[in-house]
């Protein structure tokens, strides 16, 4: 399915085996701070590097990955609701909302 020039899998099994979120839940974790000024999104993870930063459009739809970095540019990006994804060193996922 194609929503606004992004393709979206809807079907959960298919998400399951590529490795894309199947349900929407937000973890809380008070490592992390998320800042943005309005052209970047920084995560600060109290001195560490995130392996990976995914941003999802609310219907799964990947708009951004950034790997060993805490910045993820997002200007371009239409307003709405997003899903943040902080991948740490150990492999730690944790799942944030954010509105842009």
């Amino acid at each position: 399915i194609l929503v606004n020039d992004y393709l979206t899998i809807t079907d959960p099994d298919i998400r399951a085996a590529l490795g894309l979120p199947t349900s929407i839940h937000e973890t809380k974790d008070d490592t992390y701070t998320i800042l943005s000024n309005g052209n970047q999104i920084e995560v600060d993870m109290q001195g560490k590097t995130a392996k990976c930063l995914d941003l999802y459009t609310a219907t799964g739809a990947l708009v951004v990955r950034c790997q060993y970095s805490n910045n993820i540019s997002i200007s371009g990006l239409p307003h709405g609701l997003y899903l943040l994804c902080v991948t740490d060193e150990k492999n730690k996922k944790t799942t944030k909302k954010l509105r842009l």
